[in-house]
């Protein structure tokens, strides 16, 4: 709701005020709030606690095809049942953690080449089981697998699983670099920015590991390659990263869904903002720190 920032001129702001509801002045909060350091340091944040939900569910969904998880995220978008959030994990992160820890692993047939999981909020039983009808008989319209249905909190930490340990099973090969591109898409074209992605590195001779949080569309593409790999293998690789960055913002999407620019990923920043843009928000930069000392370079590469 409000933040106090030191500015690089040694300012002290608050960025709002305490109250529930204001259209006063500028959005100084979201803009300080994005912009990665490069405004101002927060040193206090005043915020709003939402109530932990009184009941909650996790489904699990397998879809025979990436095209039918897709196209099951569209329709869970559109539902009057709002879930509080979907995780689509592809075949490639299914077998990554099926290699790493198969035997703790809720099992899973072959003929799965997605997974949905989808979690559900509610303030009251009744809601939930409403919620939870209207929700099994969509899924079950668009997969012939069966939904399984976690209640309690051990068997929603069992369906949690295989998509928590995704991080652990890629850095367990010491040996493996890898590139977080975490790309926000239009749900409509998320079908289309994977397999692009997929047949982008396919070309290239790079493995990709693909999961993320569907309903926004967030998409966490992992490229891999050899910490040691040679010249020819670096250049596919980076070339890779380009196009998959390429194609994402023909389709409408952006460089970062929720990781931010930083150092890696700022000179693809131009194939998203036009000069004008660009433009206006190094003048911002410079407006609040003309000595240039809060992470220079950082994001517009000043």
């Amino acid at each position: 709701m409000n933040l106090e920032v030191v500015l690089p001129t040694g300012e002290i702001i608050w960025t709002a005020t305490n109250v529930v509801k204001s259209s006063t002045g500028l959005n100084l909060t979201q803009l300080i709030t994005g912009s990665e350091g490069v405004l101002g340091v927060i040193t206090k944040v005043v915020y709003r606690l939402i109530p932990k939900p009184a009941h909650e569910m996790v489904l699990s969904a397998g879809f025979h095809t990436l095209a039918d998880a897709c196209k099951t995220v569209i329709a869970l978008k559109q539902s009057v049942v709002s879930p509080a959030s979907v995780e689509l994990i592809c075949k490639s992160a299914i077998q990554l953690t099926t290699a790493y820890a198969s035997a703790s692993l809720p099992s899973i047939n072959e003929n799965i080449q997605a997974q949905l999981l989808v979690e559900l909020h509610e303030d009251s039983e009744v809601k939930m089981e409403d919620s939870l009808q209207q929700m099994v008989a969509l899924l079950q319209q668009l997969t012939p697998e069966d939904i399984l249905v976690a209640q309690t909190f051990h068997e929603r930490e069992h369906a949690w699983k295989r998509r928590k340990l995704i991080g652990d099973a890629l850095i367990a090969d010491n040996d493996i670099f890898y590139r977080d591109i975490d790309m926000s898409v239009p749900v409509a074209a998320l079908f289309d920015f994977i397999t692009a992605a997929e047949r982008i590195c396919e070309q290239a001779c790079v493995k990709m590991i693909c999961f993320g949080h569907a309903l926004d569309g967030n998409v966490h593409m992992m490229l891999l390659n050899e910490k040691e790999a040679d010249a020819e293998k670096k250049e596919r690789f980076e070339n890779a990263v380009s196009a998959i960055y390429q194609h994402g913002i023909a389709l409408g999407g952006v460089i970062s869904g929720e990781h931010g620019i930083g150092l890696l990923q700022h000179k693809f920043i131009p194939l998203q903002f036009s000069d004008a843009h660009i433009a206006l928000m190094r003048g911002i930069k410079k407006l609040f720190d003309p000595n240039n000392i809060l992470n220079p370079g950082k994001i517009f590469n000043e």
